[in-house]
């Protein structure tokens, strides 16, 4: 029996023609998916090695003055007299913000003020005294003083009668011994016409001696008769010899006189010098006690240094103290520019140098309707920081923003503390440096290990 193979085939097996149509079908949508899937990986890696990419280090920071806020102290504290300003108020500079009170310093300036014009006088006065002076000469900075001060004219006056009263008394001492000195030299005339009268009266009883010598040998005249001429003559020889010694005394008392009025001048000229001396060294220790007084009241106001907003008062009332070197206030200068202060963190330090770009953003304003302000880095701390705060290390990038584009934000206002981001672009990279490069790193130190 034959079976026919025909039939079987169309039985059991599907036509032949339907094969080569599907295998063309499977290949054509194969070959289409990887054309896909090539275009899409080649794309990527070309855009990867070609597309750049800008790098960035993203730092939190604030607005600050760039000067910083201006602390007001003041060197020597006192009482609060006047307060004239309050916290936010805006004053301009020079300004008196707060008076003290002045009667303590003011009662000390006037005393050392009085010492000054005591001494200057006294000076004056011994420096006349010191060259013979016959009179006083105010001088020229004590007239400009007794413009303002009418007690000058007191303490000079004063000065003048003790002049007039010292020279008076050295003229009288002068006199008292020229006095001695004319009752010596009237003494001594008459002692020479007393020594005058015993020499000639000497003369004569020894003349009339000799001429009865020889009426003596011829027996003539008694012999006590001679011998009485020759006692008169002793006597008048001893009276005239003491008469001498009364002159030799009287010219040694006229030396003496002399001298002693030489040592008047001596000792008031020593006397003067040492005053002279202890009255100089008394103005150097005054002249500067008067600056510092004067100093001290200058400072009795506390005037602004600079236009700004009071921030930080710590004076609140009339009578309040204020300590030695204690901040009372700050000052928020308008002429200083505002500049962002970032926290860069530590292992971001090498990729910031100055004059980087850098983009702000004002996180105080809604970020939808408040564009990215551009900036230049200014500085990069030299050294790291820690803050108080967490004890985290941190370094300090100052951010000067364009103040061209704040000029286009009219509605835009920066305000000293106000938070912002700041991100600092560095050096421009393609996808593949960021995909490759930790790998390459991490190669790089797998081959290195031992």
């Amino acid at each position: 029996m034959k079976i026919d193979v025909r039939n079987k085939t169309r039985m059991g097996a599907k036509p032949a023609a339907d094969t080569p149509a599907a295998s063309d079908s499977m290949r054509t949508a194969a070959i289409a998916g990887w054309a896909i899937i090539a275009t899409f990986f080649g794309g990527f890696g070309a855009w990867a090695v070609t597309a750049p990419l800008n790098g960035a280090v993203v730092a939190n920071g604030y607005v600050r003055v760039e000067g910083n806020r201006k602390s007001i102290q003041h060197l020597d504290g006192g009482i609060v007299k006047q307060l004239n300003v309050r916290e936010g108020d805006r004053v301009s500079e020079g300004d008196v913000l707060i008076r003290l009170d002045d009667s303590q310093a003011r009662a000390e300036y006037n005393v050392l003020d009085q010492q000054l014009l005591v001494l200057r006088a006294t000076e004056e006065r011994l420096k006349a005294e010191l060259a013979d002076a016959s009179g006083l000469t105010m001088p020229d900075d004590l007239k400009q003083a007794a413009r303002d001060n009418p007690n000058v004219e007191g303490i000079w006056r004063s000065q003048i009668h003790q002049f007039d009263s010292r020279l008076a008394l050295l003229a009288g001492q002068r006199a008292v011994i020229k006095e001695k000195i004319a009752q010596l030299e009237a003494q001594i005339t008459g002692s020479e016409a007393e020594a005058k009268a015993f020499r000639q009266q000497y003369a004569s009883v020894q003349a009339e001696r000799e001429s009865l010598t020889g009426l003596l040998k011829q027996g003539l005249i008694s012999k006590s008769r001679y011998l009485q001429l020759e006692r008169s003559g002793t006597g008048l020889e001893g009276q005239a010899a003491e008469t001498a010694a009364n002159i030799a005394r009287a010219r040694q008392a006229i030396a003496e006189q002399l001298q002693q009025m030489a040592g008047l001048d001596n000792e008031r000229m020593t006397e003067v010098s040492k005053d002279l001396r202890d009255t100089q060294a008394k103005l150097l220790e005054v002249i500067p006690k008067l600056t510092n007084a004067k100093a001290v009241l200058s400072r009795i106001d506390i005037r602004s240094p600079y236009s700004g907003e009071v921030v930080g008062l710590t004076a609140f009332s009339v009578g309040g103290v204020i300590m030695r070197g204690e901040k009372i206030m700050d000052i928020v200068p308008d002429r200083d520019s505002l500049i962002i202060d970032a926290q860069i963190a530590v292992e971001d330090i090498a990729s910031v140098h100055p004059d980087m770009t850098a983009n702000v953003h004002l996180t105080a304003y809604k970020q939808r309707i408040t564009p990215v302000v551009h900036g230049t880095v200014i500085q990069v701390s030299a050294d790291r920081l820690i803050d108080k705060r967490n004890d985290a290390p941190y370094y300090v990038a100052l951010v000067r923003i364009d103040e061209k584009e704040l000029t286009g934000l009219p509605e835009v206002h920066l305000y000293p503390g106000m938070p912002t981001t700041v991100m600092i672009e560095t050096v421009q990279r393609t996808a593949l440096d960021y995909l490759v490069g930790p790998l390459a790193m991490q190669f790089e130190k797998g081959f290195r290990q031992k």
